[in-house]
C-alpha cells in the first residue's frame, strides 16, 4: 500500500509520483474541471499571442513590400499597388 493516503486500486499516482501529485491529480471532479479550464485558458492565451505575432509580422512585411515597390518621392502611396 502507498503512504500517500489515496490507498486502494485504480488509476492514480503510484508511490513514486512524488509530493506534487495532489496538484496534478486532484481527487475531486470539480478540481479536475477547474484545472482543465485553467489549462485551456492558458493555451488559448498562448495561441492568441502567437496569432497576433504572425499578424504583426505579415503587416510589417506587406508595408516593406509596398515601400520597395513604390518609393514615396515618385508617386503618391495611394497610386501604388501591393504585389499580388
Amino acid at each position: 500500500m502507498s503512504a500517500t493516503g489515496t490507498g486502494g486500486c485504480g488509476p492514480g499516482p503510484g508511490p513514486t509520483s512524488g509530493a506534487g501529485s495532489g496538484a496534478s491529480n486532484p481527487r475531486k471532479f470539480s478540481e479536475k474541471i477547474a484545472l482543465h479550464t485553467q489549462r485551456q485558458a492558458e493555451e488559448t492565451a498562448a495561441f492568441q499571442e502567437v496569432m497576433m505575432d504572425i499578424t504583426s509580422t505579415r503587416v510589417s512585411l506587406r508595408r516593406r513590400q509596398e515601400e520597395r515597390s513604390c518609393p514615396e518621392e515618385e508617386r503618391p502611396r495611394s497610386a501604388c499597388r501591393a504585389p499580388g
